[in-house]
């Protein structure tokens, strides 16, 4: 019984930090980005997240997903638009790892 609370606990850990970084995507103004979600299935493998500048579309954000045997989410990976170099620039990656009762969660930053 105390097992399986602490694996809710770790798992809404998870869905919230998730939450928290999907968010701060489009916490300035919601109305100002713009989203396009790839699915294979009803799996998102994909998002891109675009600037909307005066009705001019401008590349933002990349997240891409990959997912385990049971379509759990296996890693996130998130890349910045680089205009000078015009190309995704890797910016951060989460993976997490399901085990028996837990789920552990590992989160590094790109640096240049």
């Amino acid at each position: 019984m105390k097992t399986n609370l602490i694996s809710k606990a770790v798992v809404m850990m998870v869905v919230v930090m998730a939450s928290v970084m999907n968010f701060s995507a489009s916490a300035s103004n919601p109305t100002q980005y713009v989203k396009n979600e790839e699915m294979t299935g009803e799996l998102m493998t994909a998002k891109t997240i675009f600037k909307n500048e005066d009705g001019r579309l401008f590349r933002h954000l990349r997240y891409t997903y990959t997912y385990d045997n049971e379509n759990r989410v296996a890693s996130k990976e998130a890349s910045k638009w680089d205009s000078v170099k015009e190309a995704w620039v890797p910016y951060f990656k989460m993976n997490v790892e399901y085990n028996n009762n837990e789920i552990a969660v590992n989160y590094a930053r790109w640096n240049s």
